[in-house]
């Protein structure tokens, strides 16, 4: 089997959820789409044995049940925050910082203190989901809050990027903690532009 057909295969339910995201097909159906989509390249071109599965199951099942823990956590923030109306309170505080008519440092506190905070306590872009709706709040359209939400994620090596660090580590029989420091120094850069572009967005 061709090596180019194999690629194809693995990537195909990456591409499926992207395409189905891109339509503004809900998330749900399209993650389900990109699973279905894997399971039929599994069964059809890879065709595992049983050893194969149950060697990666053994393998993989904790850290999968790591990374789902964390994605449940953050989720369990987002919901506790709005039930409780923190995010108001949040929102209210920062709104105070900004009434003297220049928003811009209310902005920058909410998306390189608040922004990476969330992310670093929970992870995988939760971070943006509880503070995008602020950003909006504070006078930024929809886009521009999503789009500089992102932009503090930068901060976070280990959270964002904490279970990926995790995976990869793991995967490539690295130290964890060695890639975490290089992943962290290295971002430094990133750290510079994305501060500038946030101050021209805002």
């Amino acid at each position: 089997m061709s090596p180019l057909l194999l690629t194809g295969v693995a990537v195909a339910p990456v591409v499926v959820v992207l395409a189905l995201l891109a339509l503004r097909v809900p998330s749900l159906v399209a993650g389900t789409a990109g699973l279905v989509a894997a399971l039929v390249g599994a069964v059809t071109v890879f065709r595992p044995d049983d050893d194969e599965v149950a060697t990666a199951a053994v393998q993989l099942g904790p850290t999968v049940l790591e990374v789902a823990l964390i994605l449940l956590g953050g989720v369990l923030l987002a919901t506790a925050l709005s039930a409780t109306g923190s995010r108001d309170h949040i929102a209210r505080w920062l709104e105070r910082i900004g009434s003297g008519g220049d928003r811009v440092p209310a902005i920058l506190l909410l998306v390189f203190g608040l922004t990476p905070f969330m992310e670093s306590v929970t992870g995988f872009g939760l971070g943006v989901v509880i503070t995008a709706p602020l950003l909006v709040r504070m006078g930024l359209s929809p886009v521009k809050a999503v789009v500089v939400g992102l932009l503090g994620l930068v901060l976070v090596p280990w959270g964002s990027l904490g279970p990926g660090t995790l995976v990869a580590a793991e995967l490539g029989g690295q130290d964890v903690d060695a890639l975490g420091y290089w992943s962290a120094l290295l971002s430094l850069p990133v750290f510079v532009v994305s501060m500038m572009t946030v101050l021209v967005v805002v």
